[in-house]
């Protein structure tokens, strides 16, 4: 009997989350189906990335909304080639863009979409293209799916409740972590001039995409009043906010390295912007305190990261995401959840000061909520995942 044939497409590679997702997924259904990777371009895809065996539709993005709607019209028309010409029993997409190429190229297979971020509260989906998005298009063409996959409680809420979806029509798969992979990561070595850093200061984390969503910006202003003695901020990651963030980072009367620059490092930076790392494990681990101060999530991946590598950590309760991790059903608390931090709401920008204080000058403080951490995140081992993603398949083909 020939194995099921799956797709599974996304707009593109990179650092994100959803990308993350998309690469550990074809790897995985590679091992027991015929799994074919699929993108729209090569944009934004790291240099060990264009390595991997994926198909490109080449269909750039447009640069207003008539070359836009060319060419997703011309992304649809490749990939419905693509499915006639391969004959898939599933399409998986992560992400819209891709969830609308692959629902409206269908060519008979059963169609799933991996949404990894709420909709209702994504600060993106704005203006008229926006109201066009969460109005006409989710409404409609998310009830043409087979099944549609949230990776955290609240993302399914709100498709039961705001797009009125079927309860037998969408299931929750929490991202799951290789903890195993993680652990030993962690326990790697930084450069020399690097281990200095951590060994004589207390150390901030911040690992994500540089982005408004990440609302790196309020935090730089958080980090310039904390009055903690020798403090230093670990910003890891890239994107499209980088210089802004350096220059505010300036304004603020920090001093800041980063590594696209031509300053030599030393440890009297208060601000390190060290870039996408290969192994950014080595580096969380070894600081004092992780920060997650999203205006809105999926299911944080990089959350679960920094506990798994048993640091205590602090996030924004969002709406999806952060409190399904730091809380259990039975309430018990396995970090801080604070409000989101917005630009002139004190009482938040001051909550925020005083838990990382606390956690920066009470060692057993934090001994305690890097271990609670490091316990809870267990619950999140990539097993239950790939156990669920086996299932989907098997009941979808």
């Amino acid at each position: 009997m020939s194995r099921p044939k799956i797709l599974i497409l996304t707009p593109g590679l990179g650092t994100g989350g959803a990308q993350k997702v998309f690469k550990e997924q074809l790897l995985f259904y590679s091992e027991h189906f015929a799994a074919t990777g699929c993108i729209f371009n090569w944009d934004g895809a790291l240099n060990d990335e264009k390595g991997l065996t994926v198909l490109s539709l080449d269909v750039p993005a447009g640069n207003h909304w008539i070359s836009k709607f060319y060419f997703f019209c011309k992304r649809i028309a490749r990939l419905r080639a693509i499915k006639k010409k391969l004959k898939f029993d599933v399409s998986i997409s992560h992400l819209e863009g891709a969830d609308y190429v692959n629902i409206l190229s269908n060519r008979g297979e059963k169609i799933i979409c991996y949404i990894h971020g709420t909709k209702l509260h994504d600060g993106a989906i704005e203006g008229v293209l926006g109201w066009i998005r969460k109005k006409i298009l989710m409404p409609y063409l998310y009830r043409k799916v087979d099944l549609i996959i949230g990776v955290s409680d609240g993302i399914r809420n709100e498709f039961l409740g705001q797009f009125e979806t079927s309860s037998n029509k969408i299931k929750v798969i929490t991202n799951g972590l290789d903890l195993k992979m993680i652990e030993k990561q962690a326990l790697e070595t930084v450069p020399a001039q690097h281990k200095l850093l951590f060994e004589n200061h207390k150390t901030i984390c911040l690992c994500s995409r540089l982005a408004p969503q990440k609302n790196q910006e309020i935090f730089l202003s958080i980090f310039a009043q904390l009055k903690v003695a020798s403090c230093k901020l670990i910003i890891l990651g890239d994107g499209e906010l980088r210089a802004n963030l350096i220059e505010q980072s300036k304004r603020l009367g920090l001093r800041v390295y980063n590594i696209w620059g031509d300053i030599q490092f030393s440890n009297d930076f208060d601000v390190y912007f060290l870039g996408n790392l290969t192994n950014p494990f080595r580096y969380i681990s070894k600081c004092s305190l992780f920060a997650l101060p999203s205006s809105w999530e999926g299911f944080p991946l990089a959350l679960g990261e920094a506990m798994a590598c048993g640091v205590p950590v602090v996030a924004s309760d969002c709406p999806t995401g952060p409190r399904e991790i730091l809380r259990d059903a039975d309430n018990s608390e396995y970090g801080f959840l604070l409000p989101i931090p917005v630009k002139n709401v004190d009482a938040a920008l001051q909550l925020w000061r005083q838990t990382l204080m606390n956690i920066l000058t009470n060692k057993a403080l934090a001994i305690d909520y890097a271990e609670k951490a490091r316990r809870r995140i267990k619950n999140f081992g990539k097993e239950g995942m790939e156990t669920a993603w086996l299932e989907i398949v098997k009941n979808n083909q």
